[in-house]
């Protein structure tokens, strides 16, 4: 009985438990219900927060029941919890006192299992009498019973629960939409926005733009966003509304990609969060386009050069004519066909090839535009527009730069050498290189004028060449009076259009005898006027000098007036100078001419040099330290300075005037020797072209042809006359004797005879009369008859001038020795002499007449030295000490210093003695040479060092274009070449001891000066500079100094430009400028420049070329 109370007891109370724990969580769960509802109805929640409130409340609804059951589980059995037996028993026997702790007593005892059978009996006992006490004593309320008021209160709640959810539409909505968490519901919105239905999938084209409009229901917010979602990138972007309606423009569509619109709410508590639209799809199709290409250019095989790759297409490509283009091309997707237009008229159909790549080649001619099209499958061409154009690149004709002839007009001879030199270059290749020329005959001779050519070489795989050549002019048959006109032409390697380039037209003139001696006599005639003039310049500054001599003598200041005079006096000797340079130039153009044409003699010609030096000695540093120290005399204005300045100008003016007049006489006797060479030269000519005449007759040629040589003849033979005219008067002043064998020539029966000679045989060949050859070799006769008459008169005249001078020579020789004897007489009369002799005095009047004597003798080497330049410089020298050493004895013995002036004395004698050598020296010179030649040998030398230098000087400038180790044993041969050369040069100056040769002395220190630096393998821009001025020095000298054989038949020469006053150190650094240019330009043409560069490149240093050259 005991164990069933408690028993009861015990289910009753976790009952009641039970219970009150399900009121407490149905209030709370019902609370949270509300609270879930109310949220979700002032939120409306999305289909995911709905189902984690839903699972939410699930979860704790499943967990109060586990929860309660578990506790049950533990009240029943546990029996250590508040509804353990041993508890229940407590809680009765507190709930009734009577039974107290006996009811805990009794349940013990009845769970003790005693083996003891009294104790057994005992405790039955005592169970049986708690049981009958429990009966009596337990009270109908003592099981635990449910709070009425938790009752009420857990009815009321629900009551008002279920009152608020079915009276709430929207908390029942809410309920609802709790419980159906699975389905979309749409929250309350102000406004909707619709995607109409062609929106919803839409297809477009690569690049297109697509403009959308979007109907809205409701009042729109201004906050409209629209979503665009390619897949990478979501972008999010604000729409600007207008007039409440949405519109948006998708610009250049690239790719695939989903949109729609949204609107996010603003406010906390508003029920929606964000208003969209359905979203749209775009579907990209994309145009069909080149995904790469690759454009090669074959240049044709003859330029050598290499296939061209493009990867890229370019506004413009550059190919050569007959170029082959290929076209590689693969697209970005599958294409039914490929096609190029050519200037959008000619089609290119391109091949597929593996369905990978379409390709075809063309042969490029003439520029040309090009489009490609590329269609697909769906007939869609390429949007992009792929134009571009080949452009035609020129094959440049070769560029040509002549260095040698250096003149357009060249004068030549029958047997001349053109030297030619030049440079030229081309893009591709040179293929060879020739002359083109015609020879041009006088009007009177018939003549093939038509062009010919000489090929000067040919080329293979060369793109630049320097080329030297030497035309012989002799194959040609030349006679005085023609023309060669001629062209150097390059060609290059094109085949199917061969670039030619043509140098300017060279004239080489043969000039007749006539026009040569004509060009002489002019600047003969030019020199006399000018020096005629520059006489009567001189006297009248002399007689104004002389005015303000007296005025400054009587004046007590120097004075405006004379100022001014000095002024004028100044001025006018400016221009006497003027006038004696102008004179030097115009004996540079003489010379060079009587060079050129090998027409004047040795003699003759040397005396031309010598002019030029004449005339360089007249304008002596005294006279223009005379005409600066008058000038600064006028500036300080100090009337005894100035006097002495006028007088020391005058004196020196005077000296002038000297000089000028021994030019004078020298170039007339000059002029008169030219008028004689002029006669034998001419007659030679006539004989050799009657001689001519007369083999034409033998070999049966033209009669017309031998008509007009006659004619020609005659004429000649009419002028010479006047020849003889004038050389008759110009020996007359030198000769009388050669003046009238000249005069008899002309009165000759001979003469005579041989006019009428030749009129009979030009009238006979006019009408054409072969007994005209009789006539013709009667001319041939008396012509060779004249001609041995006039070398006759040359001779006689030669002989009687160098007579002459030896007279002289002999007169001065032999004053200059008795000198020396009296002199020598005088030292040795003083051997014994003292201080207190009365015997000074004598001395001293004996050595003033020999200083009389003395300058007697000055005087009368001036007057030979107006005849002759067989008259040192260095003998004015000598005897300019000899003077000055008698002025110094004649002044000693005047003061008794008898040691000092016989020394003076002894050097007085050996000037002397030195002077009659020199002139013994001169005088056989003269004798055995008749000219100031003799230096044949030397001039042989000097030409082999010159070209010697000339080749140093082409390696060293080579040497940057070297390796290191071809350096070093380049410069180690040309520095022995160089110390060589320097050797030679020594022994030739060493030979020439005494005469003046400052030239080739600095030419000599120069060359020590490079072979040590290429010794020390130190070479730089004065290097070379050194090597130009040393080639320049040596070639000065050679021209200075040269000799000019001169025989019955003209010598073979090479042909010489007209030069007047340019000198060859200019004409040499022009010469390697433009090389330089030609040089620049190849490597310039050489780098990876584009083909527009490289024609500025060649426009740009052709026009330094001209500039250089104009």
């Amino acid at each position: 009985m005991i164990n069933k109370l408690i028993y009861q007891y015990k289910k009753a109370k976790i009952k009641k438990i039970f219970y009150n724990d399900l009121i407490v969580f149905f209030i709370s769960y019902i609370c949270l219900l509300i609270f879930f509802l109310i949220y979700e109805n002032i939120f409306f929640l999305n289909q995911i927060e709905r189902e984690k409130i839903f699972v939410l409340l699930f979860i704790i609804l499943i967990s109060f029941f586990a929860y309660s059951f578990l506790k049950i589980f533990i009240n029943y059995f546990s029996k250590k919890s508040i509804t353990s037996n041993k508890s229940i028993a407590l809680e009765i026997g507190q709930k009734v006192p009577e039974i107290s702790d006996k009811i805990l007593n009794a349940y013990q005892l009845s769970k003790i299992e005693s083996s003891n059978k009294i104790e057994k009996e005992l405790s039955k006992i005592a169970i049986k009498k708690t049981e009958d006490l429990i009966e009596k004593n337990i009270p109908k309320k003592l099981f635990p019973k449910i709070s009425r008021n938790n009752k009420l209160v857990f009815s009321c709640f629900v009551i008002i629960f279920l009152i608020a959810l079915f009276s709430s539409e929207s908390l029942r909505f809410s309920a609802f939409k709790i419980y159906n968490h699975k389905v979309y519901f749409e929250p309350p919105t102000p406004f909707k926005i619709e995607l109409p239905q062609q929106y919803l999938n839409m297809n477009v084209m690569d690049g297109d733009d697509i403009s959308i409009s979007f109907p809205v229901e409701g009042e729109i917010t201004d906050d409209i966003f629209i979503l665009i979602d390619n897949g990478l990138d979501p972008q999010l972007e604000l729409i600007d509304i207008q007039d409440n309606s949405i519109k948006y423009t998708f610009s250049n569509v690239k790719s695939d990609f989903k949109y729609r619109l949204m609107s996010f709410s603003e406010s906390l508590f508003s029920k929606w969060d964000t208003i969209k639209s359905h979203a749209g799809f775009v579907n990209v199709s994309y145009w069909p386009e080149i995904a790469d290409i690759q454009i090669s250019i074959d240049p044709p095989d003859y330029t050598g050069s290499r296939e061209v790759l493009y990867n890229k297409l370019q506004p413009q490509f550059r190919a050569l004519k007959n170029s082959k283009i290929n076209y590689k091309i693969f697209s970005n997707q599958e294409l039914e066909s490929l096609t190029i237009f050519n200037n959008d008229s000619e089609k290119i159909q391109l091949e597929n090839k593996n369905s990978e790549f379409w390709t075809t080649n063309i042969k490029f001619d003439s520029t040309m535009g090009q489009k490609i099209i590329l269609k697909n499958s769906n007939g869609n061409t390429n949007k992009l527009d792929y134009k571009y154009q080949i452009k035609l690149i020129d094959d440049f004709s070769p560029d040509l730069y002549v260095i040698e002839p250096q003149e357009r007009i060249i004068e030549i001879n029958n047997e001349s050498k053109i030297k030619i030199e030049f440079m030229h270059s081309d893009d591709y290749g040179l293929i060879e290189s020739l002359i083109e020329f015609s020879v041009e005959k006088p009007d009177y001779i018939g003549a093939d004028t038509s062009l010919k050519y000489v090929r000067i070489n040919q080329y293979k795989n060369t793109k630049q060449a320097k080329e030297e050549f030497t035309w012989n002019l002799s194959t040609l048959n030349l006679f005085p009076g023609d023309q060669v006109k001629f062209k150097l032409i390059s060609k290059d390697n094109n085949p199917n259009a061969q670039g030619i380039t043509k140098s300017k037209e060279f004239n080489a003139i043969y000039p007749s005898l006539e026009d040569i001696y004509s060009s002489i006599e002019k600047d003969e005639e030019e020199i006399t006027e000018l020096t005629n003039s520059t006489l009567q310049e001189i006297d009248k500054i002399d007689k104004v000098l002389e005015d303000i001599k007296l005025d400054l003598l009587k004046a007590t200041d120097v004075g405006i007036e004379n100022q001014q005079k000095v002024n004028e006096s100044l001025e006018k000797m400016d221009e006497v100078l003027n006038e004696i340079s102008k004179m030097d130039e115009v004996l540079s153009s003489l010379k060079q001419q009587a060079e050129n044409n090998n027409i004047v003699d040795n003699d003759l010609m040397e005396k031309f040099s010598q002019f030029q030096e004449l005339l360089n000695d007249i304008m002596t540093p005294e006279l223009m330290e005379a005409m600066q120290k008058l000038q600064q005399a006028m500036g300080d204005l100090d009337l005894n300075e100035m006097l002495e300045a006028v007088e020391n100008f005058d004196y020196n003016l005077e000296q002038f005037e000297s000089q000028l007049e021994r030019f004078i006489d020298m170039f007339e006797l000059a002029i008169a020797e030219q008028k004689i060479d002029e006669l034998v030269a001419s007659l030679e000519i006539m004989n050799d072209e009657q001689l001519k005449i007369k083999k034409s007759f033998e070999n049966k040629e033209s009669l017309k042809k031998m008509t007009s040589m006659q004619s020609r003849q005659n004429e000649r033979f009419e002028k010479f006359q006047n020849t003889m005219i004038e050389a008759q008067k110009s020996v007359q002043k030198f000769s009388k004797k050669t003046s009238e064998s000249i005069n008899d020539l002309i009165s000759s029966e001979l003469n005579l005879k041989t006019q009428e000679s030749l009129d009979i045989a030009k009238k006979k060949l006019s009408k054409n009369d072969y007994s005209a050859i009789n006539s013709i070799s009667q001319s041939e006769q008396n012509l060779n008859e004249m001609k041995k008459i006039a070398e006759q008169i040359k001779s006689d005249f030669s002989s009687d001038m160098t007579k002459e001078m030896v007279i002289l020579f002999y007169s001065v020789i032999d004053n200059i020795l008795k000198l020396s004897s009296i002199q020598e007489e005088l030292i040795n009369s003083s051997d014994n002499l003292r201080i207190s002799s009365p015997k000074i005095r004598s001395h001293a009047s004996m050595q003033f007449v020999i200083n009389k004597q003395f300058l007697k003798f000055v005087e009368q080497i001036m007057t030979l030295s107006t005849k002759t330049f067989y008259i040192s410089p260095d003998l004015n020298i000598v005897m300019g000490k000899c003077r000055k050493s008698i002025d110094n004895s004649i002044l000693n013995l005047e003061q008794r210093k008898v040691k000092t002036a016989r020394n003076e004395q002894k050097n007085v004698l050996a000037s002397m003695n030195e002077i009659g050598l020199m002139l013994i020296l001169s005088m056989n010179e003269m004798q055995e040479n008749q000219s100031a030649s003799g230096l044949s040998s030397y001039m042989e030398e000097l030409q082999e060092i010159s070209q010697g230098q000339s080749e140093i000087n082409m390696n060293t400038m080579q040497l940057g274009q070297m390796g290191m180790m071809q350096q070093g044993d380049m410069m180690r041969q040309l520095q022995e070449q160089q110390k060589a050369l320097q050797q030679k040069l020594q022994q030739i100056l060493d030979n020439l001891e005494g005469q003046k040769q400052d030239g080739l002395s600095k030419a000599s220190d120069d060359m020590l000066d490079v072979a040590n630096q290429l010794n020390q393998k130190r070479i730089s821009k004065e290097t070379t500079d050194k090597q130009n001025k040393i080639l320049s020095r040596l070639l000065d000298s050679q021209k200075s100094l040269k000799e000019k054989d001169f025989s019955e038949k003209r010598q073979e020469s090479v042909a010489q430009q007209k030069s007047y006053s340019e000198s060859i150190l200019k004409q040499k650094e022009i010469n390697e400028k433009n090389i330089i240019y030609m040089n620049a330009m190849e490597n310039a043409l050489e780098e990876s420049y584009s083909e527009e560069y490289k024609k500025m490149f060649r426009k740009y240093y052709r026009g330094l070329l001209e500039l250089e050259n104009d």
